[in-house]
């Protein structure tokens, strides 16, 4: 007899599918459900988009609410909250990926009225930050950026005191958290997981590059993440000029959006470095792999981090990484084998990392090659299975 299958209800705030928002932790969101769907699981995605729509493809079901207003850079929903529940629809267990948003609280109710497990995948704190607060014309509101952030907080920790299994996708992060050590007993480590043969692509270097339209003679440092304080777009900026010193030849790819756009344009200004760095803005998901394959190097300069879909993907793609000592990264990414790791907040370190790889063929080879082996254990197929055994676990009690 067959394995018995499964109806699971899935809260994700933005998909990849409506928006160009979304992170990793979207994407991921998204991949799992997709995997999930293809094992023969009923999946219902719910979602927030710029009109009301219902999507079906094969086993999944995307109901996308319409978002009233935006707060913070996120979408709200009045509709998010409570027609989930007027739907009718019998689930087996319910899973929430948290976008650290006010509408995160939906799937608590869910799962509460329909008397259900709830699962959280918990992709980071999120601290509502100065830029973002600049964006939104309230930079100067220092208490209400408190009272905000104390509420998400206490909303957060909420659904997590109700969740029944609470994923990190990092073993070094649950420390790290502001919350998660308050619920160590009921995490479970799954990590993140990346499509291998994606990144895999059939065309060198140079080939990537003239599709893209990038010169041929440059030493490509490539930044791919979205433009906020977090992922550190200003500390890479800062080590530019250092850089150039030692690498004439080098050019940044800063690609992404975000919260930050403006202020590292004005940077870059300040800098006199304009001339060295492409902004391309956001890349499409079928783009990323040219992206990838055209970098010599690919570096993620975080403040803070979780377990960051990029490097699994730049890994996939072969590329050999520069990152910051932060979250799970040192967890994937082992300094001097599968990449190099220095410490946050410092764009001399990063420098002297990124140059020491772009003025050594053979180290960057090795690291790429030893990256590719480890990153074979993150593949969506071993993550889909290691989550359903989960899920069975909490549905047959």
């Amino acid at each position: 007899m067959g394995k018995i299958k499964m109806r699971i209800a899935y809260f994700v705030y933005e998909l990849p599918l409506f928006s160009h928002k979304y992170g990793g932790a979207e994407t991921v969101a998204y991949d799992l459900a997709k995997n999930m769907a293809n094992r023969g699981h009923e999946i219902i995605i719910f979602t927030t988009h710029s009109k009301s729509s219902i999507k079906k493809d094969k086993n999944i079901t995307i109901v996308g609410f319409k978002s009233d207003y935006h707060i913070f850079n996120h979408n709200v929903s009045f509709d998010y909250l409570l027609k989930p529940l007027e739907m009718g629809l019998e689930v087996d267990l319910v899973h929430l990926h948290t976008g650290y948003s006010p509408l995160d609280i939906a799937a608590l109710l869910y799962a509460k009225k329909k008397k259900k497990p709830l699962v959280v995948t918990y992709h980071g704190d999120v601290v509502i930050s100065h830029d973002l607060i600049k964006r939104c014309g309230l930079f100067r509101l220092n208490l209400f950026t408190r009272i905000s952030n104390q509420v998400l907080f206490q909303l957060m920790k909420n659904i997590l005191n109700h969740a029944d299994i609470i994923i990190s996708p990092s073993k070094n992060y649950i420390k790290e958290s502001r919350l998660l050590p308050l619920f160590e007993d009921k995490i479970k480590v799954i990590r993140n997981g990346v499509y291998l043969d994606v990144f895999n692509i059939p065309y060198s270097k140079e080939e990537c590059r003239m599709k893209l339209g990038l010169e041929r003679d440059k030493k490509i440092i490539l930044f791919l993440s979205a433009i906020r304080y977090a992922k550190g777009p200003d500390i890479l900026v800062k080590a530019i000029p250092e850089i150039k010193k030692n690498v004439p030849e080098a050019q940044l790819i800063l690609a992404g959006k975000g919260v930050m756009k403006t202020e590292i344009e004005q940077l870059i200004d300040r800098l006199g470095i304009s001339s060295s760095i492409a902004t391309p803005g956001f890349i499409k998901e079928a783009d990323k792999p040219l992206y990838y394959k055209s970098a010599d190097i690919f570096v993620l300069p975080s403040r803070e981090d979780c377990l960051p879909l990029v490097i699994l993907e730049s890994m996939s793609s072969g590329v050999p990484i520069v990152a910051t000592k932060v979250g799970g990264i040192p967890e994937i990414v082992q300094h001097g084998e599968t990449g190099l790791l220095v410490p946050p907040n410092d764009p001399h370190a990063l420098a002297t990392a990124i140059v020491y790889l772009l003025t050594n063929e053979n180290i960057r080879k090795h690291i790429a090659n030893k990256a590719r082996n480890i990153v074979k254990n993150y593949s969506w197929e071993k993550i889909t299975e290691q989550t359903e055994k989960l899920y069975r676990e909490l549905v047959n009690g």
